[in-house]
């Protein structure tokens, strides 16, 4: 919602206190200026789980660098400026018997085979490991993730668009707030019969500046609404990413 505060200390008594923080300052309008604009996005984030099984830990672990490999290596071919990185790396044991009471009692649960009634055996290893891929070419993402399922994934997902220079466009949302702001301070101006004086003071319209500004306009201001197979494509038409600016300007007002 934006917020419109005009100062109209002429038309009611102030305390002591807010009389002298009138004084204090002069005349002026405290608009807030608000911006949205929408970039397209350059990079793609993938969430990828891989894993690797074997008769033992040492086979489950190379099963499992085995299908990093190919992973990864097959994003890499189609976007060959991706990068990765790692996150939880795990190994279970896969049992089989009635293993039930020992798991249960270690509060671990019971992930054994209920159909063997033998004892309680250790018959293999799972190893897994979570892996973020980063994509600049983000026209390729939806191909990425039916080749990463193809190459051994367990799986594979999208996990969010971004921007490479978040920066950049916040500088743009913020030039196009501070204009927004001069817009309706200059609006006020015109229909208060004043006219728009030099640039008081600009603070960044984040909450707690906000709260600092209303404080002081309690007193002062009145507050109005303001693989080997042909690659499966998918296309991907990635919604642009938008970046927010709010900024406070104080003007000066010239009779």
């Amino acid at each position: 919602m934006l917020r419109l505060v005009a100062l109209i200390a002429a038309l009611s008594p102030l305390p002591a206190a807010a009389q002298s923080m009138r004084d204090a300052l002069p005349p002026g309008i405290v608009v807030q200026g608000r911006a949205l604009i929408k970039t397209p996005p350059d990079m793609a984030e993938l969430s990828i789980n891989l894993r690797g099984d074997g008769t033992t830990a040492d086979a489950a672990s190379k099963a499992l660098a085995d299908a990093q490999k190919s992973v990864i290596g097959g994003i890499m071919s189609l976007d060959p400026k991706a990068s990765y990185r790692t996150g939880d790396v795990s190994m279970r044991e896969v049992r089989k018997g009635d293993c039930a009471s020992d798991r249960e009692l270690m509060g671990l649960g019971d992930d054994s085979d209920r159909a063997d009634k033998g004892p309680c055996r250790v018959v293999g290893y799972i190893a897994t490991i979570e892996a973020t891929v980063e994509m600049r070419a983000v026209d390729k993402v939806g191909t990425a993730i039916g080749l990463a399922s193809r190459l051994g994934a367990s799986s594979a997902e999208l996990a969010s668009f971004r921007l490479s220079d978040p920066a950049a466009a916040r500088k743009s949302a913020m030039a196009a707030a501070i204009t927004d702001a001069r817009a309706r301070a200059e609006a006020v101006a015109s229909a208060s019969g004043a006219k728009l004086g030099p640039v008081v003071s600009i603070l960044d319209g984040n909450d707690r500046a906000m709260a600092m500004l209303e404080r002081q306009a309690d007193a002062m201001f009145a507050v109005a609404e303001l693989a080997q197979a042909p690659l499966v494509k998918i296309d991907i038409v990635p919604s642009a990413v938008e970046t927010s600016a709010e900024i406070v300007i104080v003007y000066a007002l010239i009779k």
